[in-house]
């Protein structure tokens, strides 16, 4: 019976041993894991393997068949062969395992004692590339970034030889891939500064897919961002015919899109471009609506949003992000959306790989601005253990430099630095008697636009910048019979919509509405990027050719980013509602240095509200306009006297209270 038993225990401790390939893998610790496990089972299936052979030999029908036997005690010895070799493995392996282990320990030891002569920058959430991929020209250092020997002589033919001082401090720092905010008075040069690092870090793509974003708040500033990049595209690929530097497959037509409608978008998903300017509005009513008819079609615009894209750019970041109320939810912009579904796509399915974030405006300083691009790097490193690569974007501005420190609960944060006016603008008052009845204009505005119109002085141009209650067509039509000819709406110059000539011939044709009371926006009408953008070329380049006077008519909402030569005077029928709307409508004139005008139409009583807001914050003195004579009258002694008692009064009011803020939080 004992016999017995052990030939059941044989039996089944044979049938236990792992197959012999599982011993064939290499590596250390599956030998040892082998080696460790099986041994004891090894013995007894030797001995048992003996004694059954035995048996059989006294007994031989105790078997039905004398074959198990053998069988047996064939695999106990081959079994003791493998394992007698398995041991020699395990010791080559743990020789090379602790020659292994001791040059480790060397070379950490090595790299210790180097660290700690040299501390080494740490980079975080940055991604390193490869700058102007494809070109083989010389490099010319232009504010601290490499550039191309033929764009160097393009910027030259241009006019710009030295670059600003925003563009010296801004553009090493992206060239490197940080996260920064730029902050730099209206015509300093802000828009080269984040496009030309932007199109240095293009890439060779094997697959579709965006590789920068640029959100604007209005189409207008999107046919200008687009006109630019258009100019730097056909510059760096060196000619109309000729392919992209970064990828000889992709035609540069269709490199850079300028998206105005629905169609614009999903050609740009099937032509596979490169960067991308739109309103991001646009994508955000497009991803709405997928999210319930076609997800299918979700998913292919996810791909070729977040596939590629390494740098995703707000213009006039301010204007894309809505001011928070005291109380309530957190009111997110279309761009915090369409950003959010852009870095969630990144994090779910590509690794969550860095992406570059770009704000830039003249008013960026401000708390809503950096608590936006702190939401968006939570949302792009939402675990706990990825904190520290949250990196707070740098507030980069013009002649000085504040680190950007979070607007979370729990951080400081340090006091904004407004960047002053152009000292070339020159801001004036017209004062009219106030005829207004409640959200209608009154016509003693209109008179006096109409007079200092008349009686400017020079061949430059004028802007008049009117409010969203007003109808455009009106205004240009009032101005032309008052015997001003050369009027015109902006929006309809450069390609964005019917000129007043068209809407009054009735031959004209347009599609019906279905709501006549509701006004289409520009992204909902059928308008072809290209025709707009050589539209818009060809009204810049009218405008510097003609020597007469043109006057252009816009809304106050339209007014960012407007960048036209030759801007002498800028009008407001109404005063601006807040000092950042004001900074940004007469910066419309004095670009980069030359000099300019800035006359507000205003009654008795909004003229010390402008005295009182935006003179006091923006640092500057409003002069008084002569109609008649078109020049401007400086103010009384006393007047400017109290002015400046008055700024003195309010700078250290607030120092009282912050003192007084600084003294409770201690």
């Amino acid at each position: 019976m004992v016999i017995m038993a052990l030939t059941f225990v044989a039996a089944s401790t044979v049938s236990v041993v792992p197959p012999s390939r599982t011993l064939r893998r290499d590596g250390l610790h599956r030998v040892r894991q082998a080696h460790g496990v099986h041994p004891a089972g090894v013995a007894v299936t030797l001995s048992v393997g003996l004694g059954t052979a035995l048996a059989a030999r006294r007994r031989p029908g105790f078997f039905h068949h004398r074959r198990c036997a053998l069988r047996a005690a064939l695999k106990s010895t081959k079994l003791r062969e493998k394992m007698e070799m398995e041991d020699g493995l395990v010791e080559e392996f743990e020789e090379e395992s602790e020659l292994l282990d001791e040059s480790e320990l060397e070379d950490d030891g090595r790299e210790k004692a180097e660290s700690s002569k040299v501390i080494k920058p740490k980079t975080t959430n940055t991604r390193i590339l490869e700058l102007w991929p494809g070109i083989s020209d010389p490099m010319i250092d232009f504010g601290g970034l490499p550039i191309p020997q033929r764009l160097a002589d393009a910027l030259t033919e241009r006019g710009i030889v030295t670059p600003s001082p925003i563009q010296h401090l801004a553009m090493p720092k992206l060239a490197k891939g940080d996260h920064v905010i730029i902050h730099a008075p209206t015509g300093g040069g802000k828009t080269l500064s984040y496009l030309l690092p932007m199109l240095a870090r293009l890439q060779p793509t094997m697959h579709v897919g965006v590789q920068a974003l640029v959100f604007v708040p209005t189409p207008e500033l999107a046919l200008q961002v687009g006109r630019e990049l258009k100019w730097l595209f056909y510059v760096l690929s060196g000619g109309a015919d000729a392919m992209c530097w970064f990828n000889p497959q992709v035609p540069q037509e269709i490199a850079c899109q300028v998206l105005l409608s629905r169609s614009n978008l999903w050609d740009a998903v099937r032509q596979d471009a490169a960067v991308m300017v739109c309103t991001p509005g646009l994508i955000l009513s497009e991803l709405r609506m997928l999210k319930w008819e076609a997800r299918r079609f979700k998913e292919t615009l996810a791909l070729f949003m977040a596939s590629n894209v390494n740098c995703i750019i707000c213009d006039e970041v301010d204007a894309l992000t809505p001011a928070q109320k005291q109380r309530g939810p957190t009111r997110l912009g279309a761009a915090e959306h369409v950003s959010g579904f852009v870095l969630d796509v990144v994090r779910s399915r590509y690794r969550n790989r860095p992406v570059q974030l770009i704000a830039s405006s003249a008013t960026s300083n401000s708390q809503k601005v950096s608590e936006f691009l702190d939401r968006l790097m939570e949302k792009k490193y939402p675990k706990r253990r990825d904190v520290g690569r949250r990196a707070t974007p740098e507030l980069v501005q013009d002649a000085s430099q504040v680190p950007r420190v979070g607007a979370r609960p729990g951080g400081v944060r340090k006091p904004n630095r407004a960047v002053s006016m152009p000292q070339c603008i020159q801001h004036c008052l017209a004062l009219v008697e106030d005829k207004d009845d409640g959200i209608l204009v009154g016509l003693p505005r209109f008179d006096a636009m109409v007079n200092i119109i008349k009686h400017l002085k020079g061949d430059g141009n004028v802007l008049v910048f009117v409010p969203e209650r007003v109808k455009l067509d009106a205004v240009v039509m009032m101005l032309q019979k008052r015997g001003i000819p050369e009027v015109s709406k902006y929006r309809s110059e450069v390609g964005l919509g019917p000129t007043t000539e068209q809407l009054m011939d009735n031959k004209f044709l347009r599609k019906p509405r279905r709501n006549d009371s509701w006004r289409g926006r520009p992204a909902e009408q059928s308008i072809n990027p290209l025709m707009a953008l050589q539209q818009y070329q060809e009204f810049v380049d009218d405008v510097n050719k003609e020597d007469c006077r043109r006057v252009l008519v816009a809304k106050m909402g339209d007014g960012r980013g407007i960048d036209l030569p030759n801007v002498d005077y800028v009008v407001l029928l109404e005063g601006a509602s807040s000092p950042g709307d004001y900074l940004h409508l007469s910066g419309r004139t004095g670009r980069m240095g030359q000099s300019g005008t800035a006359i507000t139409i205003c009654t008795d009583v909004e003229r010390w509200n402008l005295l009182d807001t935006v003179e006091m914050r923006l640092g500057i003195i409003f002069d008084l306009w002569d109609m008649e004579n078109g020049r401007c009258q400086p103010r009384e002694e006393e007047t400017i006297a109290a002015v400046t008692d008055a700024k003195e009064e309010i700078t250290e009011t607030e120092t009282e209270s912050t003192e007084a803020v600084t003294d409770e939080q201690q």
